[in-house]
């Protein structure tokens, strides 16, 4: 499984369109999580997708929030 982490300015479920501000996909899982937690370090909302099915994974992560204790 591959993985495709998405970052973006607002909280994609609720605020409408938001700007997408970065993306990355990776094979491994250990890089997902670091990804992941870098975005949300930078104050984006990071959401988690299975790559080859676009089903989510985690997400929406709030970056004003504590950081879960596992996304993926």
């Amino acid at each position: 499984m591959a993985f495709r982490i998405e970052a973006t300015t607002f909280n994609p479920e609720f605020d409408g369109p938001s700007k997408l501000v970065g993306t990355a996909t990776t094979p491994a899982r250990k890089v997902a999580r670091v990804l992941c937690r870098e975005f949300w370090r930078r104050g984006h909302w990071v959401e988690v997708f299975d790559a080859s099915t676009n089903e989510l994974l985690a997400g929406p992560i709030d970056p004003d929030a504590r950081y879960p204790s596992y996304t993926v």
